[in-house]
C-alpha cells in the first residue's frame, strides 16, 4: 500500500480534505450518505410493520407461508344486493257511521224551544215602534224560519247540530 496521499474538496460540505486514494470523493461517510439523499430525492421514513430481524419475505406474519399459485376451490360469489325496503301501506282510515238524528226526545224539546223563542221574536217585530228596529227584527225572523226549516229537513246529525246552534246563537 503507498503512503501518498491527496488534497481534495468535498463536493458536500466544501471542505478541504486529505484522501488516502484518488478514487475518493467525499471527506466523510456522513457527507456521502447526504449526497446520495440529495441525489436520490428525501424520502419520508415509512415503518413497515416488520420487527427488526425479520427477513423481508415474511414482513408481518409468523408461519413464513406465502401463497403462491392461484386459489384453489370454486370462486366466491358476489354478496346479494341489498334488500329494498319497502314501506308498508297507509292503513285504511276507519269509517265509523254518522248516527243518524238525536233521539226523538231531544229533537222535541229542542222543536218545542225553538218554537216558543220564534213567536216570541215574531211578536217583539210586530210591536217595534221604530222602522229600524221593525226592519231589523223582519231580517232576524228570515233568518230563523230558514234555519229551523234546514234543522227540520236535516239528514245527518252534524247538520241539525249545526242548524240547532245557529238558532240558539240567535236567540239566546
Amino acid at each position: 500500500m503507498s503512503d501518498k496521499r491527496y488534497t481534495k474538496k468535498c463536493p458536500e460540505c466544501g471542505n478541504d480534505f486529505i484522501a488516502k486514494i484518488k478514487k475518493a470523493i467525499y471527506c466523510s461517510e456522513r457527507c456521502r450518505a447526504m449526497a446520495g439523499r440529495r441525489r436520490r430525492g428525501s424520502q419520508k421514513y415509512k415503518p413497515t410493520g416488520r420487527p427488526p430481524g425479520r427477513p423481508r419475505k415474511y414482513p408481518k406474519g409468523t408461519s413464513g407461508y406465502v401463497p403462491t399459485g392461484r386459489p384453489r376451490g370454486r370462486p366466491r360469489k358476489d354478496p346479494a344486493p341489498a334488500p329494498i325496503l319497502v314501506p308498508d301501506p297507509a292503513p285504511a282510515p276507519i269509517l265509523v257511521p254518522d248516527p243518524a238524528l238525536p233521539p226523538i226526545l231531544v229533537l222535541e224539546s229542542t222543536k218545542l224551544r225553538h218554537e216558543e223563542e220564534f213567536k216570541k221574536l215574531v211578536k217583539k217585530s210586530m210591536e217595534a215602534q221604530d222602522i229600524k228596529d221593525r226592519e231589523s227584527a223582519k231580517y232576524r225572523v228570515e233568518i230563523v224560519k230558514h234555519l229551523m226549516m234546514i234543522r227540520d229537513n236535516a239528514k245527518t246529525h252534524e247538520d241539525w247540530c249545526n242548524a240547532k246552534w245557529a238558532l240558539d246563537n240567535l236567540f239566546y
